[in-house]
């Protein structure tokens, strides 16, 4: 989220992923005195992972969408073709800064489940894997595992709020990968060959979409997950609450139940999106709102840049072995570094 200190306005929109934001989309507004709050652009940028989901926000933009539009469509298509990466069950903030008004964080990240279910459950239906992938990780699976996803949520606030499409509209792109297929992205590659076995081999829905013959789909294969597209769909045409207190919401709830998961139909219907004050500070001539505690990324981000500007603040003088040594960890994290991959 950024704003000039003059009458010009740049509005960003943050992609929600699992736990974390990947992906902005900056619209430069037109001058104010001009234009009304989010009727006219002049220009759009999308920063994506995939070309798939950068395309959405532009179709999405061209079709008379705004910026908070275009952000929601490019991230439903990341959501959608990035196994591994992101999914629909997904949770994260969405900060928001209107051309007229105070910028506002969307807090849709992963809730604790647990309201309404047994205390002997707690621990179960979950157990610990370890995979090389970025430099090392170990991580919980299974139906214990999942905490309540507040993603869709937070789409749902950000549009209703501040967008300017119909709702099923910003599905379209998304909807359409999910009929047809759509290719095995780098990055979602890079973190299967480390995960497809431990991860998803223990369930056959999971299993199957990824792989051919017993072997991990290569970068390029065409993946479809099944019932992907008809759930898109109905979250499109009924909106959001059939995941939350719907259909969709009785079958992820009776599954759940099924396997040993914590995660109930009350937990669901119970989700709320938290509205927060954004981390706001400015830098270099700009003022900037980013996403506040309990995100990570923001003030993470804030110290970067105050770093960069003011490397005497650092804690210690910088030193090349500490810069190697985390560059290295994110060259293998993205997959565009030479550490090996498995075996």
């Amino acid at each position: 989220m950024i704003k000039r200190y003059s009458n010009w306005r740049h509005s960003t929109s943050d992609h929600l992923s699992f736990t974390s934001i990947r992906q902005a989309l900056c619209y430069y507004g037109n001058h104010d005195s001009f234009f009304p709050a989010w009727l006219s652009v002049s220009r759009v940028a999308i920063a994506s992972s995939t070309q798939l989901s950068a395309n959405a926000g532009g179709e999405i933009a061209r079709a008379g969408g705004n910026a908070v539009d275009a952000a929601i469509a490019a991230s439903l298509v990341a959501i959608t073709t990035e196994p591994g990466i992101c999914s629909p069950g997904c949770g994260g903030f969405i900060t928001i800064w209107p051309a007229q008004g105070d910028a506002v964080t969307l807090d849709g990240n992963i809730e604790m489940p647990g309201r309404d279910t047994p205390p002997e459950r707690f621990g179960g239906g979950a157990w610990e894997v370890t995979m090389d992938y970025g430099g090392g990780v170990d991580t919980y699976v299974g139906h214990g595992s999942v905490g309540t996803p507040g993603g869709l949520a937070a789409y749902d606030v950000a549009s209703s709020n501040f967008g300017s499409l119909p709702w099923g509209e910003l599905f379209g792109p998304a909807i359409e990968h999910a009929t047809k297929g759509f290719p095995l992205s780098p990055a979602s590659y890079n973190y299967l060959q480390y995960s497809h076995d431990c991860v998803y081999g223990w369930l056959a829905q999971s299993y199957a979409p990824l792989h051919h013959e017993g072997r991990l789909k290569s970068v390029g294969d065409r993946v479809i997950v099944e019932s992907l597209s008809d759930s898109l769909n109905a979250i499109a045409t009924q909106g959001v609450d059939t995941f939350y207190r719907g259909d969709l919401a009785k079958m992820i709830a009776a599954d759940f139940d099924a396997n040993g998961g914590v995660m109930s139909a009350t937990d669901l219907a119970e989700y709320e999106v938290i509205r927060r004050q954004p981390l706001g500070f400015d830098h270099n001539g700009w003022s900037l709102a980013t996403n506040p505690a309990p995100a990570i990324g923001g003030v993470s981000l804030v110290a970067m840049l105050e770093l960069l500007t003011h490397p005497d603040r650092a804690p210690a003088p910088w030193s090349l072995e500490p810069i190697a040594h985390h560059t290295d960890r994110r060259h293998s994290a993205s997959g565009t570094g030479s550490s090996p991959a498995p075996s």
